[in-house]
């Protein structure tokens, strides 16, 4: 049942909750440090991976706002609940300098899965993670969770708890959807980001392509995460960031996964085997996601599967630690 149930948000891109709550927070026994770097410039035609030929979304607009650095001389560590307007949510900053560093997990995960990063960054500027609301040690609401939902609740968090701009904006898998609707929508308050295995705006519609009727219902199975995000919040997500999309010209690292998407070993033969045709989808989605910003580029953690945080945090340390060279 695990092998299924990590399956069906490894297919999505979307890290799966009930399996980390099962096994507890993954901690990385090797820290793999290999990259291949692909450098690409907006509507510029690329090839990732696959022989996948990569054409920008028309939506994609650039902005021209970008945040000022200036240099923060907070040094405050924060491990508190914040008040957001009638519930809370937990907050967990470290470090000094500026720009803030700010941390938003997967689908399901709490803020924990960043220790790793968190505690190699804090070394060179501050760095901020959080519990969405429904995870870790954050209140439970039943707002409906979709990604501008969240991104009213984070913009809400930064601001009650005085955590001050310019950002560098780090997000995996759900959380990467977040944080491009973050940008787009507070672009002067962004000085970089980073996109680790960051699901793309129109992944539900080119997936639903791909897969059989039967396939979809075991992949795109929301239910039992502990984030009560549902399908329908997802594809309303993607919606958002399609709607929204006016990302600004600012540094970017789209983080992805070497490996490829393994079957689990109770996947029935007779559902056929969708994951090549589906790896090599949003290895395409992927590299458009670098188009977002002429100042974007592609990263391959090439020993790692969907979860580089646990399998690969070391590159997005670096990642995070290059932007901050570039913008201070």
């Amino acid at each position: 049942m695990k092998g299924i149930l990590r399956i069906r948000l490894l297919g999505m891109g979307l890290l799966l909750a009930t399996l980390v709550a099962a096994c507890g927070d993954q901690s990385p026994t090797n820290v793999i440090t290999t990259t291949k770097e692909v450098t690409t410039v907006a509507a510029t035609t690329t090839q990732i991976i696959t022989t996948a030929v990569i054409i920008p979304s028309p939506t994609t607009q650039l902005s021209t706002t970008t945040a000022a650095i200036t240099p923060s001389t907070t040094t405050e560590t924060i491990s508190k609940l914040v008040d957001i307007g009638g519930y809370k949510l937990f907050l967990n900053c470290t470090g000094q300098g500026s720009p803030t560093v700010i941390l938003d997990a997967g689908l399901g995960t709490t803020s924990s899965s960043w220790r790793p990063v968190q505690s190699e960054v804090a070394k060179s500027t501050r760095v901020c993670s959080y519990d969405r609301a429904n995870l870790g040690q954050s209140d439970k609401t039943t707002i409906p969770r979709t990604s501008q939902q969240i991104v009213k609740e984070l913009k809400a968090l930064l601001t009650n708890a005085q955590i001050k701009g310019p950002y560098i904006l780090v997000g995996h898998s759900f959380g990467g959807l977040n944080m491009q609707l973050y940008a787009s929508q507070y672009p002067a308050e962004v000085a970089g980001v980073v996109l680790v295995e960051a699901s793309h705006r129109e992944q539900t519609i080119r997936n639903s392509k791909i897969m059989t009727k039967e396939q979809a219902a075991i992949i795109q199975d929301f239910t039992g995460n502990p984030e009560k995000v549902t399908f329908e919040n997802f594809q309303e997500s993607q919606d958002q960031v399609r709607a929204g999309i006016k990302f600004p010209p600012v540094p970017l690292i789209v983080l992805t996964k070497g490996l490829p998407t393994p079957k689990p070993s109770n996947w029935s033969v007779s559902l056929g085997d969708p994951f090549p045709d589906l790896d090599k989808s949003w290895n395409q989605m992927q590299a458009e996601m670098v188009t977002l910003s002429p100042k974007g580029k592609q990263l391959i953690a090439e020993k790692s599967d969907h979860f580089i945080p646990d399998k690969q945090p070391e590159i997005i340390i670096r990642s995070i630690q290059e932007i901050i060279k570039q913008v201070q």
